[in-house]
């Protein structure tokens, strides 16, 4: 049995259990980010949704889920992150021990997302003009429907059905 004398594998502070297990899965989530972005990206999900978790590590897992462009809310993660360093951690800390180096690497990453999003944008917009450019070739793209054509296509199908 280990002696309280005993150096811990913790930084100072981490005494109990639950604060012991969140470290370990920061660390796990922090080791992954480097490694395997996929599988970070999933434990920082997981994380986030504790509602005990501590605010410097719910602002880490929004930063990480900021870089999952994959993610449809990786703007608001990166918007998400932002706000609980500079106003969550800031109402609780002493202006000394405020965690600058993380809110500047927050505002990095939501300038990087908020990028991502106007390039996204602008792709769609681009790739949306293109349908209506093809349509208008096409002669679909007049804005009228043929109404007619529907229901008689609709008319069609329904006879094949009662045949069958």
């Amino acid at each position: 049995m280990a002696s309280s004398s005993e150096p811990s594998d913790f930084p100072a502070g981490i005494t109990s259990a639950l604060d012991q297990y969140y470290y370990l899965r920061f660390r796990a989530m922090m080791k992954l980010n480097d490694e395997d972005e996929e599988k970070a990206f999933d434990v920082a999900r997981e994380l986030h949704r504790d509602p005990e978790l501590p605010l410097l590590y719910i602002a880490r897992c929004h930063m990480i889920l900021s870089c999952d462009e994959a993610d449809a809310f990786f703007l608001q993660h990166a918007q998400e992150a932002v706000r609980v360093v500079n106003e969550d951690c800031r109402a609780v800390v002493k202006e000394n021990d405020f965690p600058q180096d993380q809110y500047e690497e927050a505002l990095r990453l939501l300038d990087e997302a908020k990028a991502e999003a106007v390039e996204k944008a602008r792709l769609r917009d681009e790739e949306l003009a293109s349908i209506a450019e093809d349509e208008a070739v096409d002669g679909k793209g007049s804005g009228e429907v043929d109404v007619a054509g529907v229901v008689a296509g609709v008319a069609d199908e329904g006879s094949r059905s009662k045949e069958v």
